[in-house]
């Protein structure tokens, strides 16, 4: 379990340094430093189930608003335009990649919230 807490580690920690771009960088910091901590936290063995229920409660809910982005990007048609540049007549892009961070904030909340101890 070490090990996949180290790579979600890995992952929000990327996650935070590409915020430099985004419109409101700050909240998503905030948030991937969260996941992060959480992480730490289970491979340090300090990790409570509060954090995980407070955590979870905030991304299903960030999650659950930026569902109808994610759905306009698939009937959108294009799904490669998730790589391309931000653009304001596309928000729903950014949305998007928004949602799915999310959702990997999600799965490193549960895959933790299972495997814990206490």
């Amino acid at each position: 379990m070490k090990i996949v807490n180290a790579v979600f580690i890995l992952i929000f920690t990327y996650f935070i340094v590409v915020q430099y771009n985004d419109p409101d960088p700050m909240m998503w910091i905030v948030i991937y430093a969260y996941a992060a901590m959480v992480c730490v936290m289970a491979i340090l063995g300090r990790l409570k189930k509060y954090f995980i229920y407070g955590g979870l409660l905030i991304f299903v809910v960030l999650a659950g608003t930026l569902f109808t982005s994610m759905i306009e990007w698939v009937n959108a048609g294009n799904q490669t335009e998730i790589f391309d540049e931000m653009s304001k007549e596309r928000m729903y892009v950014e949305e998007t990649r928004e949602f799915f961070g999310l959702v990997i904030g999600i799965a490193a909340l549960v895959v933790n919230g299972v495997t814990i101890k206490k």
